[in-house]
């Protein structure tokens, strides 16, 4: 059984008496509505709890939710939750064919508008110990977190401003696709020299159209060539590194002057 009411002299809503409680209010004053709340501060202002979803859109051939706004936040959306999927605004894509997208923001008419924007201000992210204004995150191998897509060859796919490209727990030897490369006995190869020495990665090893940029401490700071070697080549000196990237010093003269130690700056790129 249920009633509609005043909850107060300012607000009116929907009482369920089976444990819902006040489920719904209106403020008589400023039109306010709350869901799940007593006290709310937005037009419409839903609070979920148990596991419950707050507000949820699905659209068929349209937005499922779509906000617009002039001077504000068309959709808003906090989240006190812990976990990845525990979000303010939260979008999934369905669909297994065509062009599906879970979250989408388009800027129109002023050209420094933004469809989608993301703020980190927190002491404590998913991935690393400052907070992520926007994170993607990719469950499948053939899948990706985050996708961005140029208008043409005259377009800009992405734009980086005020910081640099962090990798989060890139250093010596770890298996991250931007990582520190030691040159040691037992990857050196290439004759008495050591003109070459082996990666190891997971990102280089057996994916011969991998992009390999490598830059040396040696005091010469360049590689002057990577090369990968496939399953069943031969590579000269070096027979025991199949499927793998081989950085080679071509010059004996400098070769000669890297020792085992030798630290190289690795970045790898997929296409």
């Amino acid at each position: 059984r249920a009633f509609v009411g005043m909850l107060d002299d300012t607000h009116v809503g929907f009482y369920g008496n089976t444990g819902a409680g006040w489920g719904m209010v209106m403020g008589t004053t400023d039109g306010t509505v709350g869901i799940g709340t007593t006290d709310p501060i937005a037009k419409l202002h839903a609070v979920a709890s148990g596991g419950l979803i707050g507000v949820f859109g699905q659209g068929v051939n349209n937005s499922g939710v779509h906000g617009f706004s002039s001077g504000s936040s068309g959709v808003s959306g906090t989240t006190a939750g812990t976990s990845f999927n525990v979000a303010g605004v939260y979008g999934e894509a369905t669909g297994s064919t065509g062009t599906v997208v879970g979250v989408y923001g388009k800027a129109v008419v002023d050209p420094n508008g933004t469809g989608v924007a993301g703020f980190g201000n927190a002491t404590g992210g998913y991935f690393q110990a400052s907070g992520s204004g926007v994170i993607g995150l990719s469950t499948t191998n053939a899948g990706a977190g985050v996708v961005a897509e140029g208008n043409g060859t005259s377009g800009t796919a992405l734009t980086i401003q005020n910081g640099a490209i962090s990798v989060a727990g890139a250093g010596v030897g770890t298996n991250t696709p931007a990582f520190i490369h030691i040159k040691t006995a037992s990857n050196t190869c290439g004759g008495s020299g050591g003109l070459s020495t082996a990666l190891d990665n997971p990102y280089t090893n057996g994916d011969p159209n991998a992009l390999v940029f490598a830059l040396s401490s040696n005091p010469y700071g360049r590689v002057d060539a990577a090369v990968y070697y496939p399953a069943g080549s031969t590579p000269p000196s070096c027979p025991f590194f199949a499927n793998r990237w081989v950085l080679f010093l071509s010059l004996i003269a400098e070769a000669s002057n890297i020792p085992d130690g030798t630290q190289f700056s690795v970045l790898v790129i997929k296409r």
